[in-house]
C-alpha cells in the first residue's frame, strides 16, 4: 500500500465513524425520548400527599433524574449540531474543478519548458495537492468525529445516571401504588358492610312498620266483650234465659 492509497482508506474511514456516529446518535434520541415519557407518566400518576416522607423521597428522586436528563439532553444536541452552529465536514473538490485546474498547470509549465516536463510537473503538484487535501480532510474529519464520540459518551452517562433514579424512584411510586390498592379494598368492604347494614336496618324497619300496622289495627277493632252475669231480684219473677229455653216452632 503506496501513501495516496493509505490516506483514501483514512479518509473513507472517517466518512464510515460519521455514519456510524449518526446511527449512535439516533439511538440515544430513542432513549431519551423513552426515559422522558416514563418519567412523565411516573410525575403524573403518583399520588401525591400522606406520608411525608414518601413524597419527599419520590420528589427528589426525580429532580436528579431531571438533572441526568438535561446533562443527557445537552450533550445530545452538542453532538448532533454543534450546538445549532453545525459541523464542517471537509472533503475532496469537484473532479472537474480539480482537472480543470491540472489543465491549467500544464499549459502554465509549457511556458518555461517542454510539454512532456509540464506534463509531469503538473503531475506532481495535482497528486501532491490531492495528498494535501486528503490530510487537511483526515484531519478535520477524524477531530469531528472524536468531539461527537465524545459528547455522546457522556449523554450516555446522563441517560444512565437518569435511569438509575427512575429505577430508585419506583420504590415510593409501588410503595403507594399498592397503599391505593389497598385503601380501595378497604374502602370497597366498607360500602359492601354499610350497603348490608342498611338493608338489615331496612328490613327491621319494615318488620316494625308492619308490627306497628298490625297494632294499630288491633285497636281500632276491639274483639267483642263477653256477656255480663245477671241480676236476680228477690220476688221477681225470673226471667228464663234464652239460651236454656228452646225456641218453639212457630204454627202455620
Amino acid at each position: 500500500m503506496n501513501e495516496f492509497q493509505f490516506l483514501e482508506t483514512l479518509f473513507h474511514k472517517e466518512h464510515e465513524r460519521r455514519s456510524e456516529i449518526l446511527n449512535s446518535l439516533n439511538l440515544t434520541l430513542l432513549v431519551l425520548s423513552a426515559l422522558v415519557t416514563g418519567m412523565f407518566y411516573l410525575i403524573t400518576t403518583f399520588g401525591y400527599g400522606l406520608p411525608v416522607w414518601r413524597t419527599a423521597t419520590f420528589v427528589c428522586l426525580i429532580l436528579l433524574a431531571a438533572i441526568g436528563l438535561f446533562i443527557a439532553l445537552f450533550y445530545l444536541i452538542g453532538a448532533m449540531n454543534n450546538f445549532l452552529r453545525a459541523f464542517e465536514y471537509k472533503g475532496l473538490p469537484s473532479m472537474t474543478m480539480q482537472f480543470e485546474w491540472k489543465e491549467e498547470l500544464i499549459n502554465y509549465y509549457k511556458n518555461e519548458t517542454e510539454v512532456k516536463r509540464a506534463k509531469k510537473r503538473a503531475e506532481r503538484d495535482f497528486v501532491i495537492d490531492l495528498k494535501l487535501k486528503l490530510i487537511d480532510s483526515i484531519d478535520s474529519n477524524a477531530a469531528i468525529n472524536d468531539l461527537k464520540t465524545k459528547r455522546i459518551y457522556k449523554c450516555k452517562i446522563g441517560l444512565s445516571a437518569t435511569l438509575i433514579f427512575l429505577v430508585l424512584a419506583m420504590a415510593p411510586y409501588l410503595h403507594g401504588h399498592f397503599d391505593n390498592l389497598n385503601n380501595q379494598s378497604n374502602e370497597k368492604r366498607l360500602c359492601a358492610n354499610l350497603a348490608e347494614n342498611s338493608l338489615n336496618l331496612l328490613d327491621e324497619s319494615i318488620i316494625d312498620t308492619c308490627q306497628h300496622k298490625a297494632m294499630a289495627k288491633d285497636k281500632q277493632t276491639p274483639p267483642p266483650k263477653p256477656p255480663t252475669n245477671r241480676v236476680i231480684i228477690e220476688g221477681e219473677s225470673i226471667k228464663p234465659s234464652p239460651l236454656s229455653t228452646p225456641k218453639q216452632p212457630e204454627k202455620k
